[in-house]
């Protein structure tokens, strides 16, 4: 299985954390290496868990209760169950219509495969070799804007974006992803502008 939006976002995440703490080549390459070393996935049996305390709070229709969440899963799995109730309820979903999204929150929370690192790996590269040819073609773009005043994630999603473009992905693909994240991660109106310069600058 291959995530591809999932290996995207986590794309972006590395690239965001460089960018806030400026790092040059050797320190990136530590940077990246502790950040795939970090993750730390569910087994199987945490992962029913956390479906079962889920599942009782939606049907309850309350929040979860901290020290029955502690008792049971531990103070790390219970923090995770809590965050995907609070995703299912900014969706408005239905408790008998939430399990896709419990299995969305959980997928995004299992460490990358093999594959899924290669190409997140191979995505950050792209950025940070090229960075300064993918920077003058955004800065070109900018009507009023200086590339140092965009925020930095809009900044990453836009080098991400011209990146892989260079791995021959089709231009609506990507420009439609990078979108979704925009408008998960960004600020509401930013993904127009991510739009327009995607769209002049990626061939």
């Amino acid at each position: 299985m291959f995530r591809i939006k999932y290996s995207r976002e986590i794309a972006l995440k590395i690239l965001y954390e460089l960018d806030a703490l400026k790092c040059d080549a050797a320190q990136a390459a530590t940077v990246i290496d502790e950040f795939f070393r970090a993750f730390s996935s569910p087994t199987s049996e945490e992962e029913q868990g956390i479906r079962g305390l889920l599942h009782e709070a939606l049907e309850m229709g309350s929040p979860i209760d901290d020290s029955m969440a502690k008792e049971r899963l531990g103070s790390k799995l219970g923090r995770i169950a809590e965050k995907i109730l609070e995703e299912i309820r900014a969706r408005n979903c239905a408790a008998d219509e939430c399990g896709p999204i419990i299995e969305e929150c959980l997928g995004e929370m299992r460490s990358p495969n093999a594959r899924e690192e290669q190409f997140i790996r191979d995505l950050v590269q792209r950025v940070l070799d090229h960075k300064s040819d993918i920077d003058a073609a955004i800065a070109k773009n900018l009507i009023g804007w200086k590339l140092n005043r965009l925020a930095l994630v809009d900044r990453n999603l836009l080098r991400m974006g011209i990146a892989e473009s260079h791995f021959k992905t089709e231009k609506p693909i990507i420009i439609d992803d990078v979108l979704r994240i925009a408008k998960k991660y960004s600020d509401a109106e930013s993904y127009k502008l991510i739009n327009a310069i995607l769209d002049k600058v990626i061939p």
